[in-house]
């Protein structure tokens, strides 16, 4: 009975141990097999894997910067900044009913700390369109922008650093609007539900970096995003009056880049090259070696695809790997495409920078692939939303150097 027992303790533990080991957290078993129908097995293939870089048109919408000025040739012209009114259309529509009453109206955009540069001129300007959404800020994009397709527009003057605010630990610009003839004119586009501001610059050598809508703090709160008050008279019941205010949220901003134009033969053939807003990379390999694995398997997190990289630190660059979700056909290395190919963003792949590697973890890859969960188009390998936008990266083009699938796994034969 004791030994009966024992031996259901005993395969209890290695049961419980064989979950942690094929689950995507980071346990480790220390013994390389045990007794009984299971046991761990490695298998690595060398040299199978190849790749192609292509570029997109830059689309920022859901970075946590806004940009004005140029950098590594990347221009940053134009930032577009939606309000919804349509909260205080319900909540005041005694003001936009009387726009007498505004006094005036305030746009504050909030500096980062890396924007130490002379802030350039800013102009800003209102936009007027018959249309739902003058932009959307996952699809705009620069070369498709032609601010001045639009028939009603307002000029609204040029940014100045606010003044020192004591209750702000971050630095701002900010344009004041008084003119009662634009502030009129502004709010008599009762049906215009956003309110679409564009902000323009001329060119400069440097760059300013300006909290966005997507800005959050280390709780993930919005912190620093763009803001708009209009302050507006009261006149109470004893013919006293005082100035009061509220603010417009913010529905969406995005900087439109125009990015250089690379030519291809001015980079290394040798090179994959990621981040920099318009590159990204696809690698491919075929899964024949991987099919004589036993019918039933499960792999390990322990399981790898190493490529050569030039660079050693990736506490800065952060590069994502994801699966294609649909077939790449005819991909030439340094093609341009109007569109990024489609991604399975819920098969995440963890990736290192170890010992002038990328390390790429395929665990979850590889057994959706081989188990025929998911079909098998290949990697996509971008850069982070956190990265810099004007910097690229490269690793060295796997046909021309080495690439390493090492895999752990356990069977049941």
């Amino acid at each position: 009975m004791k030994e009966i027992l024992l031996r259901y303790i005993i395969i209890g533990i290695l049961s419980f141990l064989f979950i942690l080991s094929c689950s995507d957290e980071n346990h480790s078993i220390t013994y390389p097999q045990f007794e009984g129908n299971f046991e761990f097995q490695s298998f690595t293939v060398d040299s199978i894997v190849s790749g192609t870089s292509y570029t997109t048109s830059p689309k920022l919408g859901d970075h946590n910067y806004l940009y004005s000025g140029s950098k590594n040739n990347y221009h940053c012209e134009f930032t577009l900044i939606d309000f919804t009114f349509h909260g205080a259309l319900t909540s005041y529509p005694e003001i936009f009913a009387n726009p007498d009453t505004v006094d005036s109206m305030m746009l504050k955009i909030y500096l980062s700390d890396e924007s130490t540069i002379p802030i350039p001129d800013i102009f800003l300007t209102y936009l007027h369109s018959e249309n739902d959404s003058i932009f959307h800020e996952d699809e705009t994009i620069y070369s498709e922008f032609d601010p001045h397709g639009f028939p009603d527009t307002i000029g609204l003057g040029v940014f100045q650093l606010s003044e020192e605010d004591t209750n702000s630990t971050v630095n701002s610009i900010e344009l004041i609007i008084k003119d009662t003839a634009n502030i009129s004119e502004l709010l008599s586009y009762s049906d215009d539900m956003s309110k679409c501001f564009l902000l323009s610059s001329t060119e400069t050598s440097g760059l300013i970096k300006m909290y966005s809508s997507e800005s959050k703090d280390i709780f993930g709160q919005p912190f620093s995003v763009p803001e708009l008050y209009i302050y507006y008279t009261v006149i109470d019941s004893t013919d006293s009056s005082y100035v009061s205010s509220f603010s417009l949220p913010v529905l969406q901003d995005v900087t439109l880049i125009n990015p250089p134009n690379i030519a291809s033969n001015l980079l290394p053939q040798d090179s994959l090259y990621i981040s920099g807003s318009i590159f990204h990379s696809i690698l491919k390999f075929s899964l024949d070696p991987f099919l004589g694995l036993p019918e039933q398997f499960v792999i390990k997190e322990d399981s790898y695809l190493y490529l050569e990289t030039s660079f050693q630190d990736d506490s800065v660059t952060v590069i994502r790997a994801y699966p294609l979700s649909d077939s790449v056909e005819g991909s030439e290395h340094f093609s341009s495409v109007d569109e990024e190919y489609p991604v399975d963003k819920s098969i995440y792949m963890p990736t290192w920078i170890e010992n002038g590697n990328l390390k790429i973890r395929i665990q979850s890859y590889l057994q959706y692939a081989l188990t025929q969960e998911i079909e098998h188009f290949g990697i996509n390998l971008q850069g982070s939303i956190h990265n810099d936008p004007f910097a690229i990266v490269s690793i060295v083009k796997p046909d021309s150097s080495f690439s390493t699938i090492s895999i752990e796994y356990i069977s049941n034969q």
